[in-house]
This record gives C-alpha cells, structure tokens and sequence, in this order.
C-alpha cells in the first residue's frame, strides 16, 4: 500500500509498522519531540541528502547501501572506501580518484590524489606569486613611461624649429 503521509515514529509499540515505499516519506520535523535522542536525530537528519526536511524512501535506501558497503569495507580490514558508500553527488569526483578502476578508494589512491591537491595548492600559490611580480612591474614601466612623457613634454616647451627647419633651444643664440 502506499502512504502519502509521514510516518511517526513512536506512535504505538502494537501498531505494525507501514511499509516504507517511494511515496512515503519520514518528516524530521515529527521526529523532534519523539523523544529520540539527539545523536539519532543527527544521524537521520544525514539521510535528507536533498535537504527538504523529510527522508523519503530513495533516501533511505541510498543510506542503507552505504551503511552496508561501509560495514563490509570495516571488516574487511584494507581500509579501502567503496565508491558505493559515498553519496550519489560525490561519486562521479571520487570515481576519477579510483585509479585501478575497482570501485573503491584505497589508502594508496587517497594518498596520491591528496599529493596532487598539495601540488595544485603550490602551483596556484607560485602562479599568484608570479601575477603579482607581473603586476607590480607593470605599475613600474607604467611609471617610467609616464615621467619619459612628462620629461619629453617639459623639453619640447624649451626647444622650436626656426625657418630653417633646424630646431633651437629657446634662449639659445643660434
């Protein structure tokens, strides 16, 4: 049957739970005062991965896979992170991660791409170092090309052509 009403929780410990389908949806709001404590709450409030204040069935089954492919990456003990744990929206980024292309993320590729984010960190770092020197010299011929034009303004004031065609410095007996 479908519910297109939220569930509560805590309603009554006789009444058979309802069957979880697409429609129906667990609305955190009636979960606040249900008494749970506070770190489940946190917890459920991690399966809203759309953010509209209610887990709705894909939701939950989404959170479910990856409790479980998290449980089995614990006890398998290589510390490798299945990509099918991760949420939906991260999985296309994490899987450019996955250099052996086996579905999960193992220290070693964790390691590697951690080293080239430093690497991206010190090129942007070195770049910006760069454009500011750039800049900087920039201001300094902006400012020599200013005073050559202020100083060939300042000599063409001092100087004329006769009718010859010659130039003179002004003051000069030529």
């Amino acid at each position: 049957p479908t519910i297109d009403r939220p569930l509560a929780m805590g309603s009554s410990a006789t009444a058979p739970a309802p069957a979880l389908t697409h429609s129906t949806t667990l609305a955190m709001s009636a979960l606040e005062g249900s008494g749970l404590p506070a770190r489940v709450l946190e917890g459920l409030r991690e399966f809203d991965w759309n953010g509209d204040g209610q887990i709705d069935a894909d939701e939950l089954h989404e959170a479910s896979k990856a409790y479980s492919a998290l449980r089995q990456a614990a006890n398998t003990g290589k510390g490798e992170i299945p990509l099918r744990a991760c949420p939906l929206s991260l999985q296309p980024l994490l899987r450019s991660l996955d250099v052996d292309q086996n579905g999960t993320i193992n220290p070693a590729e964790l390691a590697h791409a951690m080293q080239l984010y430093t690497q991206s960190k010190d090129r942007v770092r070195t770049l910006t170092r760069l454009m500011l020197w750039a800049f900087g010299l920039m201001v300094v011929m902006l400012a020599a090309i200013t005073g050559v034009t202020f100083a060939v303004v300042e000599l063409s004031k001092e100087s004329s052509v006769n009718s010859d065609g010659a130039m003179v410095v002004k003051g000069n007996p030529a």
